[in-house]
């Protein structure tokens, strides 16, 4: 009762050097799995104390994520045409999650008809990249940057990762393929730095590989990655920091990534700075000794890939809760 709170109290205070007026002593109950995790034996009652300020971040992250799964009253949702089978999975799992949601009836267009379609803050609006950025922008929406290796998990990426640009690249290369510079480059892994999806990443084995996947402006800005063999890859969902789905969609299924990197992964990218709403962290299993799991890339909720596993509900939730946070400043002002 009250004598065993203080020895607790007191127990904690020589420890630590904190006044018992820090900690709540009250039943409180609330979800504190971002901050708190206390491990009690089953049929057990353990005192636990929490100091204010975490239980005051606790309870405000949680009333924060309570408010974000709230469907948004959308007036109308726009879902680009598929071109052929990309983008058709994406497509029909939105359809049937948005029908679940009970959503409006999703009205479809292609990317000429953007500049004539009708925008507002209660508009969700999917697709492609480029139908994003062209939305985004006609509401006056800046696109978020790419951050492929965000800094926060670059302990986990297990690989050098560089700037460089096409006629850097160039210069390091001789025409047997190998480097006559940059300490032993070798092949290199590059994709777009700061266009999104400009192009697909690849291997550059050699001066042509450039040319060849049209990168012939030696200006160019590239982000590269020395190169590894990846046993399996995975992507991770998540939503308002919960991890709704895992899919394996490289590699051998049978191989699964270490789940205290992922978990790691994604606590330390949803406590960043501007973390989005709705995210995917892509992890694989490197081809060492070790059978090290790493992280492949960030990717951000907008234009995302869906994977064979992960459900139309889940998939829904993400890119809606992505899209609401970026509009989230224009609907403060209407």
């Amino acid at each position: 009762g009250d004598l065993r709170r203080e020895g607790q109290q007191q127990h904690q205070q020589q420890r630590h050097g904190l006044r018992p007026a820090d900690y709540s002593v009250m039943p409180v109950y609330v979800e504190l799995t971002d901050h708190v995790q206390a491990a009690v034996p089953d049929g057990d009652i353990m005192p636990v104390f929490i100091h204010r300020d975490i239980l005051a971040s606790a309870t405000a992250s949680a009333l924060d994520r309570q408010d974000h799964r709230r469907a948004p009253a959308w007036s109308a949702i726009l879902l680009e045409v598929p071109e052929g089978e990309d983008g058709a999975e994406e497509d029909a799992l939105l359809r049937e999650g948005l029908r679940a949601a009970g959503c409006p009836r999703p009205q479809p267009f292609t990317l000429k008809q953007m500049t004539h379609l009708q925008l507002t803050s209660a508009t969700f609006v999917h697709g492609g990249v480029a139908a994003i950025s062209r939305a985004l922008a006609r509401m006056g929406v800046p696109l978020p940057p790419p951050d492929d290796y965000p800094h926060c998990l670059r302990c986990q990426l297990h690989r050098r990762i560089w700037t460089s640009s096409v006629g850097e690249l160039l210069r390091h290369f001789d025409g047997s393929g190998g480097t006559s510079s940059g300490g032993g480059l070798g092949a290199v892994f590059v994709k777009p730095l700061d266009r999104r999806k400009r192009f697909t990443g690849f291997v550059v084995a050699q001066p042509d590989d450039l040319a060849s996947h049209g990168l012939t402006r030696r200006a160019e800005r590239l982000l590269c990655a020395s190169v590894v063999r990846w046993l399996t890859e995975w992507r991770v969902y998540v939503a308002e920091g919960e991890v709704l789905a895992c899919c394996n969609y490289a590699g051998d299924p049978a191989l699964r990534v270490e789940p205290t990197v992922v978990q790691e992964g994604v606590a330390a990218r949803s406590a960043a700075p501007g973390c989005p709403a709705g995210y995917a962290l892509d992890y694989g299993v490197l081809d060492d000794a070790g059978r090290t799991t790493a992280l492949v890339e960030f990717n951000d909720g907008f234009g995302l890939g869906a994977y064979p596993g992960v459900s139309a509900a889940q998939y829904t939730r993400l890119v809606m809760s992505r899209w609401q946070q970026l509009l989230a400043p224009l609907a403060s002002h209407s």
